[in-house]
């Protein structure tokens, strides 16, 4: 049976969003083309905005405050604007927000006829000469005053060149890459060498996505996110000590959706975008659709109301025709001599909704509701065979996949103006993901027809099926895996400021995080749609819950010159589960016990005599009926049978720390900040690792076996590193940034995926069986990281660069990781002496050879996973230019991707080759509400697979690819 996609069928939250969509473009399609009248300043003076302004120097965050409402000032030429302004967060209007950032500067603000907001001098300070003040600030600009190691992803990037694969968002951040698998579209995030399972925890609006489906140990944790409906994402580097921070060892990425701001411009009550981009002819490579259309409006000044759709369709694509280095070679009947230039199966169709409903309690308070839903539907493969397949290619279609991901928030906000103690922010979620993997029927390479027999006349029906007929009942059904994780959360976080004088403020950040994961799976068989239940298997994703529990506080003592924050953090978790390994159990049959069980089984005179001498007088009676016969008969001679045996495990851990933080920053020089932080983190494991059982589909080497023994991960990083900002540099109005920073991490008990590990009472091999172990050897991960951006209006440009330092970590584990369980040469000798392996094991200390064996560790190339492989160097660099009365905005992006090994220190292969690429891209404003776009990703058409890729897919990113689209506001 082949099995079909099915469409989605709309949920009522889904159709709403639908309708409510509908009646914005009803209402705002009229004027779309039509040159609209810009705004009075005033109302755009009195319109409310969403402020995320932290406390930073003044003249930066009067940058941020224009970068945020778009509005214009211009300020005295003797007054400075100095001091430190505290942060501003929440809705308020924009006069307030900019009477909140001037108190204490000498200044006030007036609106003034020509649409310019003028920094006045209060009146003791005397009258004063006018000059513009350049604050062409973007929204991204407040990374480069930030005494840590931060980045933001503006949708001004995303803009530029059109979303593929999500991982593509991450291609302009420095220290962050994916495991990406171009055939699956799940987003996992790495971060400083440190991905899967939580040590990053990836978010969208805050909620986190801790969905778990194991990609081959590539990717052992994934989200889903669309791009067409995203307004921007934070990325932190670094354990912090705040609402997000819990179990977070690598860092966070927060991706925001579209906001009320966003779509409303100044000054109005309603607004949308249309956004529409495809492939263009031959030369769109495989890109079909990628559009979207979102509306939002306010009604009475309390109520907002947001609703957008989304969609994606992509297909098959070439891979570049130039460079590769021959490795797109597989092996055919002939030889080793099969080429292969695209690949197959790559087809996924997204569809997104996402709506957002917010009531102002007042203008200080106010509680948002939102949803965000996504659906995809994509081909269930193989990973990439060392032969061609039918396809042509290496991969082959095992059947479908759809992914559903739905998420609900629920937020209030508290910030009074008149009581700098409460910036109150609470949230409530709900996470729920699924994935249904439908695998095909298959069929032995004999053909069908016995298996269909079997089917036909009902032998695989049969409970218990007969032995004859079971290597053919366990083909020709289809699968159905579905594995579902849902995540309820609680965040609540409050900020509470001290001005302890006209420069120096004193804030601290406070709360609690707490969060429950729920994981679920189920496996089906179906014979031509009818369901079955044989040859069901294993899910491989086990059931479990595990939660976590998280109180934080963070102080921070501000001045012009320095900064100094103290953070403590306690976490709590909680896992529960079950789960079984199998083992070997030994047990001791004594002399006497085989003599019996000889002679109690055989029915000649002598052994019926021998039995009931044995069993009347033990083994008196035995030696007085067979005399030396009982000593040295070789069958009667004691010793230890082995017997396989199912263990059962029930999980039930909890455990908690204390985690401090320390960070400190100083301002030498108005264009200079020096900055260093210091924390300590830990990861408790996670449901998978610790309950994970069952055979690998298709591959009967490999088979995962869980670890309820397995340890919290504990790290301890530092880094080292400088903001600079110059203005005026090159020409009047111009900004330079520049943030560069040194981190290391070390982590003690980092869990990795081996693949050799004992059962209990094994006494050799273990290869095939996979465990996350805890390493023994402490593993570290080091580099450079430098982010930059360069802007003067007609022209702007950009680097970032990472670069990893030190070797690849060293892995090592026990040799029976639930322990060895082999207890037998701890027993006494039938003479009473112990044996040679008891008497050695205490001679080297222990007290008994198992306690030895319990303690043996093994090193070397154990690591599966993509931990195993270190990091790769990447960078990225941008030149562009604005021209036509900035009308006309284009530029060309350079892409670095440097070499990778796995396990380069025990002779592995390279995965990974150095690569560089060029993008074009460009876009132009018929009028403020209409934009064209266009872009060509990967112009000189190379073949190469993107850094730190997935190692077992190795798909090829895609060749020269153009696309155009455009951008329609009302």
């Amino acid at each position: 049976m082949t099995a079909q996609r099915q469409p989605w069928a709309p949920n009522k939250l889904r159709l709403a969003v639908t309708l409510a969509m509908a009646l914005g473009v009803g209402l705002g399609v009229a004027p779309v083309l039509a040159q609209t009248a810009p705004s009075a300043q005033e109302s755009a003076f009195s319109a409310e905005y969403d402020f995320d302004i932290p406390a930073q120097p003044r003249l930066a965050a009067l940058g941020a405050f224009t970068a945020t409402t778009g509005l214009s000032l211009i300020r005295p030429s003797d007054q400075a604007i100095a001091g430190q302004a505290p942060a501003l967060q929440g809705q308020m209007s924009a006069a307030l927000a900019l009477d909140r950032l001037l108190e204490g500067s000498g200044l006030r603000a007036l609106v003034q006829p020509g649409g310019e907001v003028l920094l006045e001098p209060l009146p003791s300070a005397g009258a004063a000469r006018l000059e513009q003040l350049t604050v062409t600030a973007r929204r991204d600009d407040w990374v480069y005053q930030t005494p840590r190691s931060v980045s933001v992803i503006t949708r001004e990037q995303m803009d530029r060149l059109p979303v593929r694969h999500a991982a593509e968002l991450l291609e302009e951040t420095p220290g962050v890459t994916s495991a990406v698998n171009r055939l699956n579209p799940g987003l996992s995030i790495n971060i400083r060498g440190m991905q899967d399972f939580g040590r990053v925890n990836m978010m969208i609006d805050g909620m986190r996505q801790n969905f778990v489906s194991n990609g081959h140990q590539q990717r052992n944790g994934e989200m889903y996110v669309d791009s067409e409906l995203l307004s921007g994402a934070t990325v932190e580097r670094g354990p912090r000590a705040d609402v997000h921070g819990a179990g977070a060892i690598a860092g966070q990425v927060n991706f925001s959706t579209l906001d009320f701001d966003d779509l409303i411009k100044p000054g109005r009550d309603f607004g949308g975008r249309l956004r529409g981009n495809t492939g263009l002819g031959g030369e769109g490579n495989g890109v079909d659709f990628i559009g979207s259309l979102a509306v939002a409006g306010r009604i009475d000044d309390r109520l907002e109301l947001l609703a957008a759709r989304s969609r994606r369709s992509i297909g098959d694509y070439d891979i570049g025709r130039h460079g590769g280095n021959g490795l797109n070679r597989a092996w055919t009947d002939t030889g080793y001599d099969g080429y292969y230039d695209s690949v197959k199966f790559a087809d996924q169709q997204q569809d997104s909704q996402l709506f957002k409903a917010k009531y102002k309690i007042s203008p200080e308070q106010s509680i948002q509701f939102s949803y965000i839903g996504t659906e995809i539907s994509y081909a269930n493969t193989t990973d990439a065979d060392t032969s061609l397949q039918a396809s042509g290619t290496p991969w082959r279609s095992l059947g479908s996949s759809r992914v559903e991901s739905e998420n609900f928030g629920l937020d209030y906000k508290w910030n009074p103006s008149d009581n700098d103690l409460i910036d109150l922010n609470v949230k409530l979620y709900y996470v729920d993901t699924k994935n249904r993997n439908y695998s095909n029927p298959t069929y032995p390479a004999s053909g069908s027809v016995l298996v269909d027999y079997a089917w036909d006349y009902g032998y695989c029906d049969l409970d218990p099926i007969p032995d004859s007929w079971a290597s053919s009942c366990s083909y020709g059904t289809g699968r159905n895996q579905r594995i579902e994780m849902e995540t309820y959360g609680l965040q609540i976080d409050n900020t509470s400021r001290w001005q302890l004088n006209q420069t120096t403020q004193l804030r601290a950040n406070y709360g609690l995080e707490y969060f429950q994961d729920r994981a679920e799976s189920w496996i089906t068989t179906d014979r031509e749609g009818r369901q079955v239940s044989a040859a069901a298997g294993d899910t491989l994703n086990p059931m479990g819950r595990r939660t976590m529990g998280s109180l934080f506080t963070n102080l921070t003592l501000e001045d012009d010159f320095y900064t100094l924050s103290a953070g403590l953090r306690y976490d709590r978790y909680w896992l529960k589960g079950d789960t079984q390994v199998w083992g070997t159990e030994s047990n001791y049959v004594s002399r006497l016990d085989r003599f019996i069980n000889y002679n109690c089984n055989r029915s000649s005179a002598y052994s019926v005599a021998a039995c009931e001498a044995a069993r009347s007088g033990g083994e008196q009676g035995a030696i007085a009926y067979a005399g030396d016969l009982y000593w040295t008969r070789g069958y009667y001679a004691p010793g230890w049978e082995d017997e396989q045996v199912l263990n059962d495990y029930h999980v039930d851990r909890s455990e908690d720390k204390f985690l401090p933080s320390l960070g400190a920053a100083i301002r030498p020089a108005s264009w200079l900040e020096l900055y260093a932080n210091w924390g300590k983190s830990w990861r408790p494991p996670a449901i998978n690792e610790s309950l994970m059982a069952g055979s690998h589909p298709g591959d009967p080497f490999a088979s995962m076996y869980p670890n309820p023994y397995a340890e919290p991960e504990t790290t301890t990083s530092w880094e080292v590193g400088a903001n600079t900002t110059f203005r005026d540099l090159f020409t009047q109005g111009d900004m330079l940034f520049a943030k560069l920073s040194y981190f290391d991490t070390k982590a003690d008990n980092y869990l990795f995926t081996s693949i050799q590990n004992q059962v209990p009472g094994e006494i050799a091999g273990g290869l095939g069986r996979l465990v996350f172990n805890n390493n023994l050897a402490q593993t570290r991960f080091r580099g450079i990281e430098l982010e930059s951006r360069y802007d003067a209006g007609w022209i702007y440009g950009g680097a970032t660069y990472t670069h990893y330092v030190g070797g690849p970590n060293t892995f090592c584990q026990r040799r029976w990781w639930l322990g060895s369980g082999i207890s037998q040469y701890d027993q006494p000798n039938e003479d009473g002496s112990m044996t040679e392996e008891h008497q050695q094991a205490v001679a080297d200390g222990y007290d008994s050879y198992e306690e030895s064996l319990d303690n043996e560790v093994r090193c070397g190339n154990l690591a599966y996973n993509s931990v195993v492989a270190m990091p790769v160097d990447k960078g990225t660099a941008n030149l562009g230019v604005r021209l036509f009365d900035r009308r006309l905005d284009t530029g060309v992006r350079f892409n670095y991707s440097g070499s990778g090994w796995y396990n380069r220190s025990t002779g592995g292969g390279q995965t990974w080759y150095t690569t560089t690429t060029w993008d074009w891209y460009g876009s132009y404003l018929l009028n403020p509400n209409v934009k064209l776009m266009a872009s060509i990703d990967n112009v000189t058409d190379r073949m190469y697979l993107d850094g730190y890729s997935d190692a077992l897919a190795r798909t090829w990113a895609p060749g020269r690819t153009v696309q155009m689209g455009f951008e329609i506001l009302f």
